[in-house]
């Protein structure tokens, strides 16, 4: 997502998004630019924040993810990843990442422009204390079914959770990664965080 405000001229943030298309679990990193080693950083800073592995990355096309360097990263052996792409031009291939990028982002920062080192470092702040809300404590629906009868379309939604409750409920997902996201929402509370949100 560019913060450009309105002008392209010049340098601005960007916000590498991240979400989890099962569990709905999700991260942001402000970066300076869209240069591969920031997007680098930002992968790294996700994969120590979630609890559980990266195990698929499925990125769009632009010239930030499809390169040289995002395929060496997902090939490291340390930690390998597989890597998928959007087709050009179809928005609909990234619709969970599109939704979220309005969602978690926009609603939350604007549309105003943001290119200083202390903006970077307070929308990474941000993203962090709101990031522990929105994973752990704010719910949501899922889409189970959409069905079309003539010009009418009908969805059904799930009951609503939170990212966290959703890998909780998650039949495979290793009880040690359970145990430690149980640990850290304990240990937080949603009504000072939501006071650092304002704050920030």
């Amino acid at each position: 997502v560019g913060h450009d405000g309105g002008r392209l001229a010049g340098d601005c943030s960007f916000t590498l998004c991240l979400t989890d298309v099962c569990t709905g679990w999700t991260e942001r990193y402000a970066m300076q630019n869209r240069a591969f080693k920031w997007v680098h950083t930002g992968l790294d800073v996700f994969r120590s924040a979630i609890p559980f592995p990266i195990v698929q990355l499925h990125p769009d096309g632009g010239s930030e993810f499809i390169n040289h360097g995002l395929i060496a990263y997902c090939k490291n052996p340390d930690h390998p990843i597989e890597l998928t792409r959007s087709r050009a031009g179809k928005k609909n291939d990234n619709c969970y990442i599109e939704q979220k990028n309005f969602d978690t982002v926009r609603k939350l920062v604007g549309y105003a422009r943001y290119s200083t080192q202390e903006m970077l470092i307070t929308l990474n702040e941000l993203y962090r204390v709101h990031g522990l809300l929105i994973n752990y404590f704010y719910p949501s629906q899922k889409l189970i079914e959409k069905t079309r009868i003539g010009s009418k379309v009908t969805k059904r939604y799930d009951a609503p959770q939170s990212p966290a409750d959703r890998l909780l409920a998650n039949p495979h997902v290793p009880a040690h990664i359970k145990k430690t996201t149980q640990a850290v929402r304990a240990s937080l509370n949603p009504v000072h965080l939501a006071g650092e949100v304002q704050r920030l």
